[in-house]
This record gives C-alpha cells, sequence and structure tokens, in this order.
C-alpha cells in the first residue's frame, strides 16, 4: 500500500511539474510596428517595425530592430487573458500632453497570455 501512495504522489508531481513547464511560453517572437515613437523600459523607440522576443524561456524581452540588432532588453511579468489575440498588440498609455506613448504590455498572436513590461 505504501508503494502505491508513493508512486500516486511521484505521479501527481510529474503532472504538477509538467503543467508548469508548458504554462510558460519560450522562444516567442512577435513583430510590433510603430508609427511614432514610444517608450520601453529604458528606452524610447523611433517609429518602426520591431521583433519583441523572448530570451531563453524566461520574462527577459529583447527588442531588435529592422536590421536584426537589439536595441532594449528588459523585463516583463507573465500576463494572462481570457481572450485569444489574432495579431500581436501592444497596449499603450499616454504619460501626459507632449510625452510619448509608453508600451505598458505586449501580446503575442494566437495566445492567451503576453508580458506586462515592468518599469
Amino acid at each position: 500500500m505504501k508503494k502505491f501512495v508513493l508512486m500516486a504522489a511521484l505521479a501527481v508531481g510529474i503532472v504538477a511539474g509538467l503543467a508548469k513547464l508548458t504554462a510558460e511560453p519560450s522562444q516567442k517572437t512577435t513583430k510590433i510596428g510603430f508609427s511614432a515613437p514610444v517608450q520601453v523600459p529604458g528606452k524610447v523607440l523611433a517609429a518602426g517595425e520591431y521583433v519583441f522576443r523572448l530570451t531563453n524561456g524566461d520574462s527577459k524581452v529583447e527588442v531588435l530592430a529592422a536590421d536584426q540588432k537589439a536595441v532594449a532588453t528588459f523585463a516583463g511579468k507573465y500576463d494572462y487573458s481570457r481572450e485569444f489575440t489574432a495579431n500581436a498588440v501592444a497596449r499603450m498609455a499616454d504619460n501626459g500632453a507632449g510625452s510619448v506613448l509608453v508600451v505598458k504590455s505586449i501580446r503575442y498572436p494566437g495566445e492567451k497570455y503576453g508580458l506586462s513590461l515592468v518599469y
């Protein structure tokens, strides 16, 4: 009986571990274009198209310019939504008159999760 309980506990632990492993995205990339300058943590990006890429499966985001050079790296926090998004989405906020828009979060196409940017 002890052997059965130990095996059941081990199976539950493995299933819980797999759920955690598959719950977090890894190596996700998405292209987002901006028609005006925007702010991400630590950097103002000029208008243009950028690739937002998760690095090494954690919540660090690397932003690449059109020439594939890294222009910014910052932390994000996983952000879950009940709705799927068909396209990449950047949620913006206004910091006041005359200032550039601030990117608050990004969402990946076809996913229910994205990242809230940590400022």
